[in-house]
């Protein structure tokens, strides 16, 4: 009896160590989860971001080919 109730014992400290590391496991996954939607969603925002600075630039470029017919135009 005293052996049946050591194996017992053992066997729940097992049951218990492999409960301890599925939570670890279990939070493990969901801050990679985590950080994996993060950098998604920075990409996308990096998606997001081009029109916008395509725009910018259009817009610079117009103000520039502007001056410079004005330039023209003046001499």
């Amino acid at each position: 009896m005293v052996e049946a109730r050591q194996e017992r014992e053992e066997l729940r400290d097992g049951v218990q160590e492999l409960r301890v590391g599925m939570l670890q496991l279990r939070n493990v996954v969901e801050r990679l989860t985590n950080i994996q939607e993060g950098v998604a969603n920075l990409l996308a925002s990096l998606d997001d971001d081009r029109p916008t600075i395509l725009r910018k630039l259009t817009a610079i470029e117009l103000k520039v080919d502007t001056l410079l017919q004005k330039e023209q135009e003046s001499q």
